[in-house]
């Protein structure tokens, strides 16, 4: 049989966090993630990456205005999203 985390127990690391260029994102090992989204207060989808690493990932906020953006990660065991504040 298959084993498979408690979605309950997953979580990932967004740093530095305010950021100002790039935010690392460093995901737990053994999830199956499918994209990473990144929406803004409004719900506005403002980024989007399909093509995620097993254990960490980038993402450049250089060029996003100042300001709350939620991140989300998205898998066969579900969706888990994480705040992150953009500061120029």
């Amino acid at each position: 049989p298959n084993s498979v985390a408690d979605p309950a127990d997953f979580t990932f690391n967004l740093f530095p966090n305010p950021a100002t260029d790039v935010v690392q994102i460093e995901l737990p090992s053994g999830q199956n993630l499918d994209q990473l989204v990144v929406r803004d207060l409004t719900g506005r989808q403002v980024a989007q990456d399909t093509q995620l690493n097993s254990d960490r990932n980038h993402l450049d906020v250089a060029a996003s205005p100042s300001g709350i953006y939620f991140v989300s990660l998205e898998g066969e065991g579900g969706q888990w999203t994480e705040r992150l504040v953009v500061r120029h």
